[in-house]
C-alpha cells in the first residue's frame, strides 16, 4: 500500500475566537467570532510559545493554513500593520 506524503505542521488548530479579538498575520486585520487558524510557535527547548492567527478570508481551509505557515519566511514581521482607512 502506497501514499502520498502530505507535510502538516505539527501545532496548527481550528478556533473559534468568541471573546477576544485575533489578528491574521496576514491580512493584518482582526476578527472575532468568526472560524479562524491558530498556529503554535514552540522553542526546541523552553516554557514559551507564539501564537500565529490566520482568518478564513485568507486561510478557508486546512491546506491553505498548512502551506502557509510551513512556507512562511519568519525573518519577516509576524503581524502587519493593519490597513489605514480612508477618513
Amino acid at each position: 500500500m502506497k501514499r502520498k506524503h502530505i507535510r502538516k505542521h505539527p501545532n496548527l488548530y481550528r478556533i473559534y475566537s468568541f471573546f477576544r479579538w485575533k489578528r491574521c498575520c496576514k491580512c493584518g486585520q482582526e476578527f472575532r467570532r468568526e472560524r479562524g487558524w491558530r498556529c503554535l510557535d514552540v522553542p526546541i527547548r523552553g516554557h514559551c510559545y507564539t501564537e500565529y492567527y490566520l482568518c478564513r478570508t485568507c486561510a478557508p481551509d486546512y491546506e491553505t493554513a498548512n502551506k502557509y505557515f510551513l512556507n512562511r519566511d519568519w525573518s519577516l514581521p509576524l503581524n502587519p500593520e493593519p490597513p489605514q482607512s480612508c477618513s
